[in-house]
Parts: structure tokens; C-alpha cells; sequence
């Protein structure tokens, strides 16, 4: 059980026992709460020329951190979220269901799916995701965008506008 593993993962203020930690924070979620008010998402913002600004995202804790996680980027500023994981790549981070909790979190979605190692399917592909976002930065959105291979679609928005 992780809560048994976060109890005993060799620190002393967690070294309490399972049937201790559950009667003081009632419930999972409570005690997944609580140890997630000092967790905050890492936002890497990146100043351009825009009123918005553009954020490198670290990879999102899956399962059921990941509502907390989306939550965290709501609260640092994030508008829109832009992912280019394969839907592959997200069944194995246990991301599937980000888009969907992405917008209940009222935040904008956009899927833009790059195979591992790979490049975007065609050059006019990326131009009209460059295009989308610098309107949006234009307009003030503050877009997160989560993996490596984003760094690539980076140097790519000032060449394809």
C-alpha cells in the first residue's frame, strides 16, 4: 500500500504505524492532501515578447496525484496545457485521463502528440500549433507544456509565425 510505503520511507516524522496515520488523518485523501499542500508543481516560465508567458512543466505525477498536480498549475497561473505525449506514452505515465481533468479544472487542453525521438507529421502541423499559441500569448494566456521533447517545439514557434 503507498500510504504503508510513505509511513516508513526511512524519515523519522514518518515513522509512524499504518492504523496511527489512518485514525489521525481519517481518510487517503485527506492524508494525500495534506503532504500535498508542501508539494507545488515545478513551473519553469519563460519570458518572451508576448503580455503571456510560456512555462516548461515538469511530468506530472499520474494516478492520483495528477488532479492535485493540475490543480497546483492552476494555481501558479497556468491557462492552457499543452501535451505531446502519444496516447501511449500517457497510458504508460498513468496520464490518460489528463485531458479530462485539465478542463474540469476550467484550463484549455491541447493535444499535440510527437512520437519519442521523433518530429511533428508536417511542418504546416507545427506552424498552425505556433500560430494558436502565439495568438493566445498575444492575448495574454499564460501555456503550460509538459515533456522534453517540448523544448523542440520552443525553438520552433519564432521560426514558424
Amino acid at each position: 500500500m503507498i500510504l504503508r510505503a510513505l509511513c516508513y520511507q526511512g524519515r523519522r516524522a514518518l515513522r509512524l504505524p499504518l492504523a496511527f496515520v489512518v485514525r489521525a488523518f481519517g481518510a487517503w485523501k485527506c492524508f494525500r492532501r495534506r503532504i500535498m499542500i508542501a508539494i507545488k508543481p515545478d513551473v519553469y516560465w519563460i519570458q518572451g515578447p508576448w503580455p503571456g508567458k510560456l512555462a516548461i512543466l515538469a511530468r506530472p505525477r499520474g494516478a492520483d496525484w495528477l488532479e492535485d498536480e493540475i490543480e497546483g498549475w492552476r494555481k501558479a497561473g497556468v491557462n492552457v496545457i499543452v501535451s505531446l505525449l502519444t496516447s501511449s506514452e500517457a497510458s504508460e505515465l498513468a496520464l490518460t485521463s489528463e485531458a479530462e481533468i485539465v478542463k474540469r479544472n476550467g484550463l484549455t487542453y491541447i493535444s499535440f502528440p510527437i512520437a519519442d525521438y521523433g518530429v511533428p507529421d508536417s511542418k504546416i502541423s507545427v506552424q498552425q500549433l505556433a500560430a494558436e499559441l502565439n495568438d493566445q500569448l498575444s492575448c495574454g494566456a499564460c501555456i503550460g507544456t509538459t515533456a522534453v521533447k517540448v523544448l523542440g517545439v520552443h525553438l520552433w514557434l519564432p521560426l514558424a509565425c
